[in-house]
């Protein structure tokens, strides 16, 4: 093997050594869930669905629902929760889902929108261990700066992995 081979070789081996292997896992919400904002990855809007890196995760969520969940004009209005900060760890999981408790009437979808708590499962069905906590908010949900909110709750400035839009989001969203 003569200097130039083994020079690539060796290139090739220090280059993959140095090169990062990131696990990232899709975490996904059901339809009256939506992810505000992560620490991970900047949102520009809100969304059902984001990508994240393995390692701690720090994201606000928040229930939002039709009033009747039996309506399909949605003429009774919408009901949504303070912000919930939740702090989870992910690993190498391929899918992480946010579950709620099923709510079958108005009264019980207005109670769990100021009382709510969330699930988290991986792809086998067991649960993720996950810290809670409702973040008070004054003003205006639809004026409000949710990544700044986030940064006010746990510190420190949200440093985008990656930014995500909605339009990005739908390309790789899968029914």
């Amino acid at each position: 093997m003569n200097i130039k081979t083994s020079a690539i070789i060796a290139g090739v081996i220090f280059t993959s050594m140095s090169v990062p292997s990131w696990a990232e896992t899709n975490l996904q919400t059901p339809s009256n869930v939506e992810i505000l904002a992560t620490k991970a990855v900047y949102l520009k809007n809100t969304q059902h669905q984001v990508t994240l890196p393995a390692g701690q995760q720090q994201l606000l969520v928040r229930f939002d629902s039709p009033e009747n969940p039996h309506s399909t004009g949605q003429t009774m209005g919408y009901v949504n929760s303070s912000p919930v900060l939740l702090r989870f760890k992910l690993d190498d999981q391929a899918t992480v889902t946010v579950k709620i408790p099923r709510l079958d009437t108005p009264q019980e979808i207005n109670r769990f929108a100021k009382q709510p708590y969330f699930k988290l499962y991986n792809d086998d069905g067991s649960q993720l261990a996950l810290e809670q906590k409702v973040i008070p908010m004054t003003g205006s949900p639809l004026f409000t700066d949710y990544n700044k909110l986030l940064t006010a709750s746990v510190g420190e400035a949200v440093v985008p992995v990656a930014m995500v839009t909605n339009k990005e989001q739908r390309k790789k969203f899968i029914r």
